[in-house]
């Protein structure tokens, strides 16, 4: 969003949620946004929204999935007005509730929606589920701040082997994110490594008492986003054993640093950004002895095999960044406008906010 502002002169506003207890986030990481609003997105009334919109008559709107019905309402309003972006990260499980969901989509879903952001092809699977055709489906929805993560890279050059060899886990300390499977799992693997590597965790959540006091455990707490440089560059592997990972932007950030990562196939990032052992390994299995099997072979690997994986995950990570963000939403947006109607049909009676009635859009509201 930041790129969109600085290279694009966009005119930005935000609802989000906030923190949470899971992801503290100090909101001086948001302070150069100066219109962002708090919003459970629970509240009935959506005036004080369509308030705001109506001031800045907006090009486009990306909204954070279906679920918010503050949002849902918004988007329904807003129909013809402006650009209406989904943005959803879901995986196609098959599951009986999505199921459910690609039946409804074309009454509850589709119509508040003229296209969908997602991270990849998993998602996209969903998306045509759902009624989008190709030409409403944008990939590149996910992507850190990649070049902040290079100078992890030239720290961990600058640092002796022996001291820079350690595993790092970055995420919520509950049940999705696999953590009872990696402390079992790396349990296991200090039983079995002669000179095994330490292990470091970064995060918060209710399961912080797996991972205190176990041997070769070293927890950090919650690491603000402008610290995740420094900390990438005190280890050589990221692990991700999560159950359900949509995606996992840490991928990226641990590419972004030259790091190898060990990761599940539940996560949606590892079809992009790992390649078996080429900078890393994907494993299907949820038993503990497979993870420590993968974590011996890394840590087995020689500096040289280490540079080899570092390089290959350096040359991946640029598939994705800010600028690509930036220039995806600009040019879905100018696809998008094409299809809207030349002239909005104005909804009246129940409409809170009555002034409503310009239809003329800024140039770059978003």
């Amino acid at each position: 969003m930041r790129t969109l502002v600085e290279e694009y002169g966009v005119d930005l506003l935000v609802w989000d949620n906030g923190a949470s207890i899971n992801a503290p986030f100090d909101d001086q990481n948001f302070s150069w946004i100066q219109r962002r609003y708090k919003t459970d997105g629970k509240r009935r009334d959506i005036s004080w929204i369509l308030e705001a919109l109506e001031e800045v008559k907006p090009t486009a709107l990306l909204v954070s999935s279906w679920h918010i019905p503050a949002y849902r309402k918004v988007c329904k309003w807003m129909e013809g007005r402006c650009v209406r972006i989904l943005c959803m990260d879901n995986q196609w499980l098959g599951t009986v509730k999505q199921m459910l969901g690609t039946i409804a989509s074309p009454w509850y879903v589709r119509p508040l929606y003229d296209g969908v952001f997602l991270p990849g092809d998993r998602q996209a699977d969903f998306a045509r589920r759902l009624g989008f055709a190709e030409s409403e489906i944008f990939r590149g929805f996910y992507s850190c701040d990649s070049a902040a993560f290079l100078p992890a890279l030239e720290k961990r050059k600058r640092t002796a082997p022996h001291r820079r060899k350690s595993f790092l886990f970055v995420g919520r300390l509950v049940e999705v994110k696999g953590v009872d499977l990696l402390v079992n799992a790396y349990r296991l693997y200090r039983e079995r490594a002669k000179e095994p590597w330490q292990l470091l965790i970064a995060g918060e959540g209710h399961l912080r008492h797996l991972v205190a006091n176990v041997d070769g455990i070293e927890l950090r707490g919650f690491v603000q986003p402008r610290d995740l440089p420094t900390l990438f560059g005190e280890a050589s592997c990221l692990i991700l054993p999560s159950t359900y990972e949509p995606w996992g932007v840490v991928v990226h950030e641990a590419t972004s640093a030259g790091m190898a990562v060990i990761c599940s196939e539940a996560c949606g990032a590892s079809e992009a950004l790992v390649r078996q052992n080429k900078n890393g390994f994907v494993f299907s299995s949820r038993n503990p002895r497979v993870l420590a099997s993968l974590m011996q072979s890394v840590s087995e690997l020689s500096d040289a095999e280490l540079d080899a994986f570092s390089q290959c995950s350096l040359e991946l990570s640029r598939q994705f960044s800010p600028r690509k963000w930036a220039q995806t939403v600009m040019s879905a947006i100018e696809g998008l406008a094409n299809a809207l109607p030349k002239e909005p049909s104005i909804r009246r009676g129940s409409h809170p906010v009555q002034a409503l009635k310009s239809t003329r859009h800024a140039d770059s509201t978003i």
